[in-house]
């Protein structure tokens, strides 16, 4: 049991299909079934003219700071679009480890990157920023709290828009299967969890499925809507996240056993 501590359990994704792959695979090597129900699409196809601009003058900043790996890819195809270098005089800054990992997958090299994937440590992970100049692409959802804090620093901070987070059309089959029962719901990010809840018309707010969030901005957004979450991973990644899971599995069958011995 210990090697396979998600045995039976009925697992939900709700992130898009394409970052799924290997979440999937890790959740049924686990024992588990993995329910996927993209709660969000990303649009890179369209027109971000600030992005555009602020590629040209790249070598202007100090930091790049890329928040997430939808971000990351954002930066790479935009950068070989333009025929522009993936190297300079900025410094690049990840947050979290899937992300480092897809911008060193195209070739960008990351210079920095947190110990938590929280965009409000950024200040303390990058030191003096007074005068610095800071560049800081993602979603049109994008929050604002890490870029006001570094203003309130001295930075001058430029957040653009590099691509658009729209909800996912509604997979019906996958719906039915959610409805039959789950036993944990994963979350990675505000936009997921909202468009889910929207999804399912708030009907699992009160599940006794196991609710697990990424980060802690994705647990207090689910918080606000009334789910209660079990934990957050101290590896703020979908692989820290299922480990998690695994861990709190493992965890509750071994006081179980304790319990029917005692």
């Amino acid at each position: 049991m210990n090697g396979r501590p998600l045995e039976g359990r009925r697992i939900v994704l709700t992130r898009q299909a394409s970052k799924s792959r290997e979440s999937v695979a890790a959740i049924e090597g686990l024992g588990g079934r993995a329910i996927l129900l993209p709660a969000i699409e990303i649009d890179r196809a369209g027109v971000f003219p600030d992005f555009e601009a602020a590629l040209r003058r790249l070598d202007s900043y100090d930091f790049v700071i890329i928040t997430s790996a939808n971000t990351a890819q954002a930066l790479i195809e935009a950068l070989a679009a333009a025929g522009l270098p993936v190297a300079g005089a900025w410094r690049c800054v990840a947050i979290g480890r899937a992300t480092a990992r897809s911008l060193e997958a195209g070739g960008i090299r990351v210079d920095a990157m947190p110990e938590e994937a929280v965009s409000e440590g950024l200040a303390e992970c990058l030191g003096e920023l007074s005068g610095k100049r800071v560049l800081m692409p993602g979603s049109d959802l994008v929050r604002g709290a890490a870029a006001a804090e570094m203003r309130s620093l001295g930075a001058h901070v430029d957040e653009v828009v590099a691509y658009r987070t729209v909800a996912a059309g509604l997979d019906p089959e996958a719906l039915a299967e959610i409805r039959r029962g789950v036993d944990a719901l994963l979350f990675t990010s505000p936009s997921t969890l909202r468009n889910f809840d929207e999804m399912t018309e708030g009907g699992l707010r009160s599940s006794p499925a196991i609710v697990a969030c990424i980060g802690p901005v994705t647990a207090e957004a689910a918080m606000a809507l009334g789910y209660e979450v079990a934990f957050v991973p101290a590896d703020h990644s979908m692989e820290g996240l299922i480990d998690s899971l695994a861990e709190y599995w493992r965890d509750a069958g071994t006081r179980a056993a304790k319990g029917a011995n005692a």
